[in-house]
């Protein structure tokens, strides 16, 4: 009788091999859900960030053009925004000064006020625009301009990241001078 109190005994006082390795492989299990969902989160933190960052640039280019903002000792008649989609994951854009008032950037005459690019995980995608996009705002109206070949109300910018193609966030711009950043309709 002893022997078998003494057998109990020691069973009571630990875990035994399956019941840490079961208990092991739960904690991995939650420890690799926790990563995948962090590292999804990251990436749609960092296409939410950038699309923000390009709405607030052509707003900002906007709010030039109202003002009358001085560039350079002078205030320009139209400021604009342009995309040019180059290469397989484009990611820059430039805000500029239309100096020959063309409604387009002309890398030549006119005036680069910032060159800006998308971080290495994002990219302008596919949008419903040729490509180059010019968009300019004429100094102290509202008036909004969206070229590409033709003249537009509304244009899509879309932005996708690079190892998710399929997650997109769109800025949407139309000749009212609303732009804001939204979500794709299914």
């Amino acid at each position: 009788m002893a022997f078998l109190e003494y057998f109990f005994k020691k069973k009571k006082a630990g875990f035994t091999l399956i019941e840490l390795v079961v208990i092991i492989g739960i904690i991995l299990v939650l420890i690799i859900a926790v990563l995948a969902n962090y590292r999804r989160y990251q990436g749609l933190t960092e296409l939410n960030s950038e699309a923000e960052k390009v709405a607030s640039d052509i707003k900002l280019v906007q709010t030039y053009a109202m003002s009358g903002k001085e560039i350079k000792g002078e205030v320009p008649e139209i400021f604009g925004f342009y995309l040019e989609y180059q290469g397989d994951y484009p990611r820059e854009y430039l805000l500029f000064v239309d100096k020959n008032k063309n409604g387009r950037y002309d890398q030549r005459s006119d005036y680069t006020i910032i060159t800006n690019h998308l971080n290495e995980h994002v990219y302008f995608a596919n949008a419903n625009h040729g490509n180059p996009l010019h968009i300019t705002f004429e100094t102290g109206t509202d008036e909004v301009s969206i070229m590409q070949g033709t003249s537009r109300s509304q244009v899509f910018i879309s932005l996708a990241l690079r190892d998710k193609p399929e997650q997109i966030k769109l800025i949407s711009i139309n000749t009212n001078g609303l732009v804001e950043v939204v979500e794709p309709q299914e």
